[in-house]
């Protein structure tokens, strides 16, 4: 299996989980009872630590190197996989955070501000894109 391949099956993998985890969160908590549209303070909170994530994910991806046209792809992707899965996992964090916050608080405003945050993430980092 070329490690390309292998890049594209570990994004899917993450990719669906965090998708799992953005509706297993609102199902739970929908079933519970309603959900409510307010904001508080650990909203914010938890807003800060989604986007302290994503920072810390565009510092990595800063020093991911472009893929030099004398490499092949696959050469590339044994360097620098690690890196990508890092990417990847510091992008599903807001998804994560946004469903402990929806399920601590039932305010849905945060929950979906860091699933968009998480899915436009992964969908910008996805193993096509990197390297280029």
């Amino acid at each position: 299996m070329s490690h390309m391949h292998t890049a594209r099956t570990l994004h899917a993998f993450v990719v669906a989980s965090t998708l799992i985890v953005i509706v297993g969160a609102f199902v739970v908590v929908r079933t519970t009872g309603p959900v409510l549209s307010g904001f508080g303070a650990l909203d914010a909170v938890a807003l800060m630590m989604g986007i302290s994530t994503v920072a810390m994910t565009l510092l990595v991806r800063q020093r991911l190197p472009l893929r030099p046209s004398s490499q092949t792809e696959d050469d590339w992707w044994r360097q620098h996989l690690g890196r990508a899965v890092l990417i990847w996992a510091l992008l599903e964090m807001p998804a994560v955070i946004g469903g402990i916050t929806l399920m601590a608080t039932r305010q849905a405003v945060a929950f979906g501000l860091l699933a968009v945050v998480a899915l436009g993430g992964l969908l910008s980092a996805r193993p096509g894109r990197l390297g280029r």
